[in-house]
């Protein structure tokens, strides 16, 4: 079958871009043809730019925004070359997106849609889209059929007249699954339907799959705690600099955007692309996270690490931990953590379960007739 994968296939995210990667492999290992749905708006494209639209804004913040980007810009474009080439090269599309508006999506062809992973049914509060964007609920393309797959929307806190509008345009799914269960509860709540509850498409690549598409050497020689703060906060701040106090490890963050003012060995790797991430987990002696995929991958390659921070985004992590038996990795209350607590071992056999269950899930659906 001709299958079309409908996510944040151009985003300048690492976990976005892998989980888009690792579901293209899979399905295609099933014996389709598979291509990204290459559908990417402005509202996307903006969110991304080197130089942000600042045209409502005033003098000084504009002046601000550029000296921040003078500053940055050398290791700005080197870390958007990272993202660019991955899309390219691994994801295999072409420079310009093929659907930028919801019409020009008329002329696209597919026996089969997959919607997601990621936070593709997301509200969005950007000044050109302040709903969901129906497209990644099946609106606007052609197909015999539609599949959810480990689809999010980030926090299920929603007002009356969006859950009105998401309950109709879930009809144009024939099979459901989302990733977290506030999302699946919420579904069934106002719906009487239940998705199914599966994992993020990373999982359905194996840890030998990802460890071959990476180099055997170390970016950093020594020992060191990978600290990943996509979602910037204070409190995993302060657990890191225990844990190095506690360790003597050196600290390596990587943050969601570039900060120009950040320097010293502790920023090295700012530049790093989605394989250098991964290599940064795998080589850690300790990952902290305050990113759902940070969390993922050190589940994948069997490290210890720590997921914190989160706040309301933190159920997404909480169904991952739930499932893989690992929920005391989640700090909620720093002053109640206690460092000298052996930690548990991720539960093989029900984790292998979930892992089979949601091939299953896909492979039964896209079979259905």
């Amino acid at each position: 079958m001709r299958i079309g994968i409908l996510t944040y296939q151009r985003a300048h995210n690492h976990g976005a871009l892998l989980q888009a990667y690792a579901l293209k492999k899979y399905v295609e290992s099933l014996g389709h043809d598979v291509e990204f749905v290459d559908y990417w708006p402005d509202y996307h494209e903006n969110l991304f730019r080197l130089i942000p639209s600042l045209s409502n804004s005033s003098s000084l913040k504009w002046l601000k925004a550029l000296i921040k980007v003078s500053i940055s810009l050398r290791k700005s474009l080197r870390r958007k070359r990272g993202y660019t080439d991955f899309i390219k090269n691994e994801l295999l599309l072409k420079k310009i997106p093929k659907y930028k508006t919801h019409s020009a999506l008329s002329t696209a062809s597919y026996d089969v849609v997959i919607y997601g992973s990621d936070q593709i049914w997301r509200e969005h509060k950007y000044t050109q889209s302040r709903s969901f964007d129906e497209v990644y609920f099946g609106e606007y393309l052609n197909c015999t059929k539609k599949i959810s797959y480990a689809a999010s929307m980030g926090v299920t806190e929603i007002e009356s007249d969006s859950l009105k509008k998401m309950k109709n345009l879930l009809n144009n799914f024939s099979h459901l699954s989302v990733r977290e269960n506030q999302l699946q509860k919420m579904i069934a709540k106002f719906t009487n339907v239940e998705p199914k509850l599966v994992l993020d498409p990373v999982f359905l690549l194996s840890q030998e799959s990802w460890l071959r598409l990476l180099s055997t050497e170390r970016i950093i020689k020594e020992k060191y705690i990978f600290f990943y703060q996509l979602l910037l906060s204070k409190e995993a701040n302060d657990f890191v600099e225990c844990l190095k106090e506690k360790t003597n490890f050196r600290i390596v963050e990587l943050q969601g955007r570039l900060n120009p003012f950040k320097f010293g060995k502790r920023y090295h790797c700012q530049t790093a692309n989605s394989f250098d991430f991964l290599r940064l987990i795998r080589d850690a002696e300790i990952v902290v996270s305050t990113s759902f995929h940070g969390v993922a991958f050190s589940i994948l390659f069997r490290k210890k690490f720590y997921a914190i921070g989160m706040g309301k985004n933190s159920d997404r992590v909480n169904t991952l931990l739930q499932k893989s038996g690992l929920t005391e990795r989640m700090i909620d209350n720093l002053n109640c953590f206690d460092f000298n607590n052996s930690i548990k071992q991720i539960n093989e056999n029900n984790f292998k379960q979930e892992i089979e269950y949601s091939k299953f899930f896909l492979k039964e659906a896209l079979n259905d007739k």
